[in-house]
């Protein structure tokens, strides 16, 4: 049997209305639009004490493995690697905010994905997707999309946070840092938002990048030095007894809905429409797609980052015509060939991706602009309640905790039955915060 006839027979492309060529092109043209985060991961996870080159390997290689996974075990054309939102939550709530050192958050992701895993295999997947209402899910986008709007915001100094994470001000809206800050905000609107460049998004980071340095913004001297192998930066990282507090339980619990209905939503509504599309109930490639998320969250923590994701750059591999899990493997094995040069990515600081947190987190909250459109006045009400808890604290267990807690208050007020899985995850969620603060 030769290779193409293998290919074929793996992954039957012909029969999802596609080609080998077709699923080749689509997963390179995939790869290059996330390739951004190979450089934005580490760099913020750096920040928090972790050595940057452990985590660049780490995300390199569990996006690598955790997107041919998806090829291979579910034949979806999706993309796998860390969340922006999870790791900025990582970086700000976890760390910044909570003082939980790093190796201890990072046992939090872990205990994460194995709860991932767990809900797959007790189909409480299936009951939390059938019985949360639809608009409660898309206001969780909205959070998250506002979480890392202020994110951004906060890394570009254009916000002002206190120790306590409370909004304090607007910044200084001159000098270098906050031009970076609108040269980041502008290159990445440019290049994917006008333009519609594929690859945008890292071409963006690249020009600012160059651009901040030849003018002076940007002060590369206390860069961290490219050194070590690849081998020797793969090094077992989280702390796995980190759950014996509340912090770390509502923190576990966020991360969890975070990344929960974020995984689910992003495989419905981006097959959607096509011969591959997976509804919200309970099939079989929805529950493998989930069962590669978690476990991929569980080996990255191991390695040396933050919640791994689907990703919905996937959506430009699809609009490319993928149609099986041969493009997810050709975008997977690019991402591998990457490794012999991470070592200079470790160069690029932070700040130069600011406005790519701001640009992506406006993409997630305009995905929710049809549901917001349909919702009653009481849930766009809990909806700016949320925005507005995360704006004014950074704090996205409080915000979901408010849609939670909305969402029982109108099924009393209309007379409805109150789902047991939304009062029991209420409840939780509310002793969690709770135990956190005291």
């Amino acid at each position: 049997m030769t290779v193409i006839e293998y290919v074929r027979q793996r992954f039957s492309p012909e029969a999802q209305n596609s080609t080998i060529t077709r699923e080749i092109v689509a997963g390179a043209t995939t790869f290059f639009t996330i390739a951004y985060i190979f450089i934005i991961n580490p760099s913020l996870l750096g920040s928090t004490g972790l050595d940057q080159q452990t985590v660049l390997t780490a995300t390199i290689l569990i996006s690598a493995l955790a997107t041919i996974g998806m090829g291979l075990l579910a034949n979806v054309p999706l993309i796998l690697a860390p969340g922006m939102e999870m790791n900025s939550y990582f970086v700000f709530i976890l760390v910044g905010y909570r003082n939980i050192d790093p190796q201890s958050a990072l046992g939090i992701v872990f205990w994460c994905g194995v709860l991932f895993i767990i809900a797959n295999i007790t189909n409480l997947r299936t009951k939390l997707i059938q019985e949360f209402p639809t608009v409660l899910k898309s206001s969780f986008s909205i959070a998250m999309g506002a979480f890392l709007v202020v994110v951004g915001l906060k890394i570009g100094g254009v916000l002002i946070y206190n120790e306590h994470l409370i909004c304090s001000g607007i910044g200084v809206l001159e000098g270098p840092a906050f031009w970076i800050f609108v040269l980041s905000v502008s290159a990445v609107y440019l290049f994917d938002g006008v333009l519609k460049i594929r690859g945008g998004i890292l071409l963006s980071v690249i020009i600012t990048f160059i651009v901040s340095h030849l003018a002076g913004w940007l002060d590369v001297s206390n860069s961290p030095s490219p050194s070590g192998s690849i081998v020797s930066s793969i090094k077992f990282m989280p702390k796995l007894n980190v759950l014996s507090n509340g912090s770390a339980i509502s923190a576990l619990l966020t991360l969890f809905v975070i990344d929960f209905f974020g995984s689910i939503a992003k495989v419905v509504s981006m097959t959607k429409g096509t011969k591959l599309e997976i509804t919200d109930g309970d099939t079989r490639a929805l529950k493998r797609a989930l069962y590669v998320d978690g476990i991929a969250t569980t080996g990255g923590a191991l390695m040396g980052t933050s919640n791994v994701t689907i990703y919905v750059e996937s959506h430009v591999g699809i609009r490319q015509g993928a149609r099986t899990g041969l493009s997810s493997v050709v975008c997977g094995i690019l991402m591998l060939a990457v490794l012999p040069f991470s070592k200079w990515l470790s160069l690029i600081p932070v700040n130069v991706a600011a406005g790519v947190l701001v640009y992506i987190g406006f993409l997630i909250i305009n995905s929710t602009k049809t549901p917001l459109m349909t919702a009653g006045v009481q849930e766009k009400i809990s909806m700016f309640l949320m925005a507005a808890m995360v704006v004014g604290t950074l704090s996205l267990d409080k915000a979901i905790l408010i849609g939670l807690i909305s969402s029982v208050i109108q099924s009393v007020r209309n007379k409805n039955p109150i789902s047991p899985v939304l009062l029991i995850s209420t409840i939780v969620l509310a002793g969690a915060v709770w135990t956190s603060w005291v």
